[in-house]
């Protein structure tokens, strides 16, 4: 997870600094996406594994 942290910190950082605001929506939206796809992923293996 840190990973994609870093990566969007970034990421955001050099959109917003260029003015792109599509690109930093469409950034912020697939980071979030990302997440939830890795904790429903983690939570159902815990979840099996006990």
């Amino acid at each position: 997870m840190d990973g994609f942290a870093y990566a969007g910190e970034s990421l955001a950082g050099a959109y917003k600094g260029a003015g792109q605001w599509d690109e930093l929506k469409l950034c912020v939206t697939k980071l979030f996406r990302w997440g939830w796809i890795i904790m429903l992923l983690f939570t159902g293996l815990y979840g099996l594994g006990g």
